[in-house]
């Protein structure tokens, strides 16, 4: 769906709720005091957590498995002196939103700050469609604290702020960044390319309540086995045993 589409459904009070990172992306929301009234969701509590709130771990901002040369690449040293630059802060801060001067400029004090797009559309609406690929677009980078953080704006500090105090305290440490060998990543491109289709297809039907979840539960659990389900899972163990044995 494109950024107009979405911003429509917003401000026709189609979408209640919402994952993104800025009420701009959904709603025509640029007044930084108007975005504060969209709260952030709390972190979820269950059983599965002891009651306790619970929030997977929090991304590292390194993009990994996002480049790739072809043999139409005519000059492939120079392809990955640009892939090793966008892991570099200043990189991280040019894939995210441009160059200076472009969609952003910093102030006197050293803080960045939009400059507001002179078309009409709002500044999520132009980054993705103008500045930058880095919008739902898996690309290489890693993005650091500061490019998130160094805003002369009263949303993007009060974002901050937020996250700070209600989420971050419950982070709980999940699975590690972790790398299998050429020959298990093999195996897995191949087993994941039926599991995740099922999985892809019988999460609609269930959403959208063409399966029942409760009647067909072991139904689809037996198909996973069936498609490699354990021997992915086995990939996936020893590849964390590596992680940890380092």
């Amino acid at each position: 769906m494109e950024a107009s589409a979405r911003v429509a459904k917003g401000n026709s009070n189609l979408i209640g709720i919402a994952n993104t990172s800025l009420p701009q992306a959904i709603w025509d929301v640029n007044d930084p005091e108007i975005a504060k009234t969209y709260l952030l969701a709390p972190p979820l509590r269950s059983e599965y957590t002891n009651n306790e709130p619970w929030v997977r771990e929090a991304a590292t901002g390194i993009r990994k498995g996002a480049f790739s040369i072809t043999n139409k690449c005519k000059n492939p040293e120079a392809m990955i002196r640009y892939a090793d630059y966008l892991y570099s802060e200043e990189g991280s801060l040019f894939i995210h939103y441009g160059k200076e001067g472009g969609l952003w400029e910093y102030t006197p004090e050293k803080l960045m700050r939009y400059i507001m797009p002179e078309d009409g559309r709002t500044v999520e609406e132009y980054r993705s469609g103008v500045v930058t690929p880095d919008s739902g677009t898996w690309v290489p980078k890693w993005v650091r604290p500061e490019t998130e953080g160094n805003w002369d704006d009263a949303f993007q500090q009060y974002r901050v702020r937020v996250l700070d105090e209600k989420l971050i305290p419950y982070i709980r440490q999940g699975l590690p960044q972790m790398y299998f060998t050429s020959e298990e990543q093999a195996q897995a491109d191949m087993l994941l390319l039926d599991i995740q289709k099922y999985c892809d297809e019988m999460e609609a039907k269930f959403f959208v309540g063409d399966s029942d979840i409760e009647k067909d539960y072991a139904k689809f659990t037996q198909e996973l086995k069936a498609l490699g389900i354990d021997e992915m899972l086995a990939l996936y163990q020893t590849a964390y045993q590596r992680w940890l044995d380092a």
